[in-house]
């Protein structure tokens, strides 16, 4: 199954008009929610596994250097065990978080695409789609694009760099906004993609559809570096 969504999630991002092209059918609640999730996972164990190397090993050599030497092969199992489930909880707490955030942004967009698409092009004697049927296609597309968010597995490996000093808290933040400026360019093309095959509009009037979701995830952008990065700095760097 995870082969699959690899599969899907190239296809997606490297050939991006054949894939909203023949988009699979079905329930929006269905493959593409799981597609969505996939993308959770895959962030969530990312993220998991940096907290984990940031956090939980310094704190575990640091309880080993007041084990005695002999008593060690004893204390590591009992370590292990600990660390299983730090990494657990933290994984299982961050897959709940990134889920619920993926699914409410895909919704979002997908419904703002929506009305763009409806509010200013209705009357477009092509224009198909501008429905119920219609409106369900968009979310089950935005869903599918959410897995353009992998890409920030590049930002969370970042951390690694800023907590051994490599990299000060002004660079990652400097990085991170590029990172977010290119995705969000992306994201752009494949919401034009999405307006034009989900409801046969002319090419520049799909790129104008895609404007208001665009505009929503700058100002998202806007939040998240202004300040949620700020907030959180301490465990970054």
């Amino acid at each position: 199954m995870f082969r699959s969504y690899l599969n899907d999630l190239a296809k997606m991002i490297f050939r991006p008009i054949l894939f909203f092209t023949v988009i699979p059918e079905g329930k929006w609640y269905d493959k593409p929610a799981s597609f969505a999730g996939f993308t959770s996972a895959l962030l969530s164990f990312v993220l998991a596994s940096v907290i984990f190397v940031t956090q939980f090993m310094p704190i575990g050599s640091t309880m080993f250097e007041k084990v005695q030497p002999s008593k060690i092969i004893i204390a590591s199992p009992v370590m292990a065990v600990l660390g299983l489930m730090f990494f657990a909880m933290t994984f299982a707490l961050l897959f709940g978080l990134l889920l619920v955030i993926l699914l409410i942004l895909s919704a979002t967009i997908g419904s703002l695409l929506f009305s763009a698409s409806f509010v200013l092009f209705s009357k477009h004697e092509s224009t198909v789609g501008i429905n119920n049927e219609g409106f369900l296609k968009d979310i089950k597309a935005s869903l599918y694009s959410s897995g353009s968010m992998a890409v920030f597995i590049l930002p969370i490996l970042m951390i690694l760099l800023t907590k051994s000093s490599r990299m000060d808290f002004t660079n990652f933040k400097i990085g991170y906004n590029m990172l977010y400026s290119f995705w969000v360019l992306y994201m752009y093309g494949i919401l034009a993609i999405i307006a034009r095959k989900n409801h046969d509009l002319p090419k520049w009037k799909a790129f104008a559809a895609a404007l208001l979701p665009i505009i929503f995830l700058i100002l998202v952008g806007v939040v998240v570096s202004k300040v949620v990065l700020i907030k959180i700095s301490s465990m970054i760097a």
